[in-house]
């Protein structure tokens, strides 16, 4: 048996998402254990009636992670985590080791019994990526914690969700979207359902996935307005992909340098915490979200 059930969610157009994404899977000896499932797209006429959502990409959004859910089986036999990922997602090089202990534990320890979700990754801004650095020095020995659901921001590019609990979380999510109510992206929807005790979530710390820093300029999702605001979505990027160990602190250092401009050459040794003093550094040119 695998070591998880996953899906993955690819539009038919994004062919060279899909490839690269196979590709990554398979260096880490996971190519069997994700299924695709088609993104769905909205038609033509829920395209003239977005609902309240900026762009027609957020209510595909919306509509390919309800349809996913509805898909899945809820057959006790399999896996009770199921592993939710979007096609620019990249994994830690320990995933799988990571993952093994960390299903054993979930499915194990009663504390984790009424838990709905674990996000695998999520929005960082930087009291969080200081909280979880900290957290990181007091446990040198890479111990992975988990925060509340209260801290989940947005992002559902990576996460687990229980199979029990699909019923309970498409009561919610797929009501709204059947509802023909104003729509908040999904992400944040299921921020409010989180906050108001409907659902059950954990955040692993530090978070072991983020997406991939060469796909992120030509996203099929977002389509930001300023170039300010995508240059500083890029910069919370390099949070998520430090922290998660997806590349170097000194690779995403001379990334942020080269996003704002900054003429700077950095040692390959160099620790996440000279890369975040170099990003606050920044933050005078970094729109917060």
């Amino acid at each position: 048996m695998n070591i998880l059930d996953g899906y993955y969610i690819n539009l038919d157009a994004s062919i060279e998402r899909k490839d690269s994404l196979v590709r990554h899977l398979s260096s880490l000896g996971l190519e069997y254990c994700y299924k695709r499932f088609p993104a769905l797209t909205p038609s033509l006429e829920e395209r003239e009636h977005l609902r309240g959502l900026k762009t027609v990409g957020e209510l595909g959004i919306w509509k390919s992670f309800v349809a996913l859910l509805s898909n899945i089986p809820l057959n006790e036999e399999l896996p009770e985590f199921v592993h939710i990922i979007e096609d620019d997602i990249r994994l830690n090089a320990n995933f799988p080791c990571i993952m093994s202990n960390l299903l054993n534990l979930i499915c194990s320890d009663t504390n984790f019994k009424k838990v709905d979700l674990f996000f695998l990754d999520y929005t960082l801004n930087t009291y969080l990526f200081e909280m979880i650095l900290a957290q990181q020095s007091a446990n040198p020995l890479g111990c992975y914690q988990f925060l509340d659901g209260s801290f989940y921001l947005a992002c559902l590019s990576s996460f687990l969700v229980r199979r029990s609990s699909i019923p309970r979380i498409l009561e919610h999510l797929g009501g709204i979207l059947n509802s023909q109510s104003v729509l908040l992206p999904i992400d944040i929807m299921l921020r409010k359902i989180l906050r108001n005790g409907y659902l059950n979530a954990r955040l692993l710390s530090p978070l072991i996935s983020a997406p991939a820093w060469d796909l992120a300029k030509i996203s099929t999702i977002q389509d930001p307005e300023e170039f300010n605001v995508y240059r500083s979505m890029l910069a919370h990027l390099l949070l998520k992909i430090c922290l998660s160990e997806i590349d170097s602190p000194s690779t995403c250092c001379a990334r942020l340098a080269d996003l704002f401009g900054e003429a700077a050459n950095f040692p390959d040794d160099l620790t996440k915490s000279q890369f975040f003093e170099f990003f606050k550094s920044l933050k005078p040119q970094i729109e917060s979200f």
